[in-house]
């Protein structure tokens, strides 16, 4: 990671310190805010967001898990431009070179212990878990998704009963860990993919419209 991500954000404010303001761009655009000379809009409400504790550490949990400017939009009400504003000028996401910068940022972050634990949720659980939090739970989440981490978690945990006596409670926890993701293995109805459903179909409806039959044809001439 080679910038912090409000490296545009103390350019700004470095260029306040020197009193020269930028050329354009929003960065123009917050320097004579800042300065009070004239107000944009959609900058005003990106340094509204950003001036305040919980809005400035939830908007950049979203953006640290990778939601779009249009997932925020739908959870927390914010419109795209602003998002697209906070991004640029406070909050960008682009320096994270993979995810391993994402976990090492979001593990060493001391602004605040709201911010620490928003921002590890972010990383480790992704930006679903953000949007049930953030929208009372009324964000939808693909059924094959939840199950899917039940079983890789109930997995994980199930290990523990090879590192503990058989008789702990660790042990006992994992059984049941292990309990419920062979539960979850069994009645989960794989997803079927496009091109399996694809040929389904199709085979569906040679079957019904070529049957040998009603064609006179044979089964190898049908096939061929």
């Amino acid at each position: 990671m080679k910038h912090k991500p409000e490296h545009r954000f103390e350019l700004v404010r470095q260029a306040l310190a020197d009193k020269k303001a930028p050329e354009s761009g929003l960065e123009r655009n917050l320097y004579d805010l800042l300065v009070g000379e004239e107000e944009d809009a959609i900058v005003s409400k990106a340094l509204d967001i950003n001036q305040h504790d919980y809005k400035r550490e939830v908007m950049e949990s979203f953006l640290l898990s990778g939601a779009s400017e249009k997932e925020i939009e739908e959870v927390l009400g914010i419109i795209e431009d602003v998002t697209k504003a906070y991004r640029h000028l406070f909050f960008d996401d682009t320096v994270f070179e993979d995810r391993l910068d994402r976990i090492e940022y979001a593990n060493a972050y001391t602004k605040s212990d709201y911010g620490a634990k928003m921002k590890k949720m972010a990383v480790d659980y992704g930006k679903d878990a953000l949007k049930i939090r953030m929208s009372s739970a009324t964000s939808y989440v693909s059924p094959h998704k939840v199950q899917n981490e039940i079983r890789a978690v109930a997995y994980m945990l199930a290990q523990r009963a090879k590192t503990n006596p058989v008789d702990s409670y660790v042990a006992r926890e994992a059984l049941h860990w292990a309990k419920l993701a062979l539960k979850a293995a069994e009645s989960v109805e794989e997803e079927v993919t496009s091109g399996m459903e694809e040929m389904s179909i199709a085979l569906d409806a040679k079957d019904e419209s070529t049957n040998s039959e009603k064609s006179g044809l044979s089964p190898d001439e049908i096939l061929h």
